[in-house]
């Protein structure tokens, strides 16, 4: 089914706890949104499931007034209903394709089985209110209103990675120029996974400017958000090419909990 164009999906409600209840990091320096509680299972256990979306004020990288970030994510909180002690991580991984949050940096372990597992499906309806009400309402006019457009092919870089964080996998490195507004600039990407999870991170890096270079962007629906403070926007190819360079990072045979409700 097609991704709604619509903000208000009403077949899902958002949790009416505090914002500071949620998983997502509440300190200084962040934005929050609402709290989604889900029910979900695997291996005939049930889990509730927390997912609160978050992003960083202000873009990770070396420069003066570097604005606001442009990457989410989703902070988690895991616990099985038998009572085994919850379990929690920061940098959960929206996929709206797979209609999936890939757990990072680590996976969610049951402590009573000792079973782990890579992401939690969420459902067409959470992952059409997550993308309208989190991405789109919150980073749209800021970020992806005017986004850097792929202008030209995606070349493979060779030479070393770009990736300045611990990796266990990673890919090629890619350039490619883009466009916004009468600005030209070019980028060099490379995906990555961390040691610890399934959870596939951007590393960008604008061509020949020092400190405009940042580890934990994330793909959106057809572009990149960069913790540079930056979105890419990528022909249909180029987005094809690089989902499937993030499906090969990750291992095979992957565990997770299945949305009931």
């Amino acid at each position: 089914m097609p991704w709604r164009d619509e903000i208000e999906i009403d077949a899902v409600e958002y949790s009416d706890r505090p914002l500071s209840a949620g998983p997502a990091p509440n300190d200084d320096g962040r934005e929050v949104g609402r709290i989604a509680e889900l029910t979900a299972r695997a291996d005939g256990r049930t889990y509730d499931v927390e997912l609160q979306f978050w992003t960083a004020d202000e873009a990770d990288i070396a420069v003066e007034n570097p604005g606001s970030s442009a990457a989410g994510y989703f902070g988690w909180r895991i616990a099985a209903r038998s009572g085994a002690a919850e379990e929690s991580g920061k940098f959960g991984v929206f996929d709206g394709h797979a209609e999936r949050v890939w757990l990072g940096m680590e996976p969610f372990r049951d402590l009573d089985t000792g079973a782990s597992y890579a992401y939690v499906d969420i459902g067409t309806d959470w992952r059409d209110k997550l993308y309208w009400n989190e991405f789109v309402d919150r980073i749209y006019s800021s970020h992806l209103e005017y986004p850097f457009e792929q202008d030209g092919d995606l070349d493979v870089v060779p030479g070393a990675s770009i990736v300045e964080a611990t990796a266990a996998e990673t890919t090629a490195v890619y350039e490619l120029e883009t466009t916004q507004l009468s600005s030209t600039v070019r980028y060099r990407l490379q995906l990555w996974r961390p040691p610890d999870c399934q959870a596939v991170f951007v590393t960008v890096d604008y061509v020949g400017v020092d400190g405009w270079h940042a580890d934990r962007g994330v793909l959106g629906k057809r572009y990149v958000l960069s913790d540079t403070g930056r979105a890419i926007s990528f022909t249909d190819e180029t987005y094809r090419t690089l989902r499937n360079r993030a499906a090969g990072l990750r291992s095979q045979d992957l565990s997770g909990l299945e949305y009931v409700a």
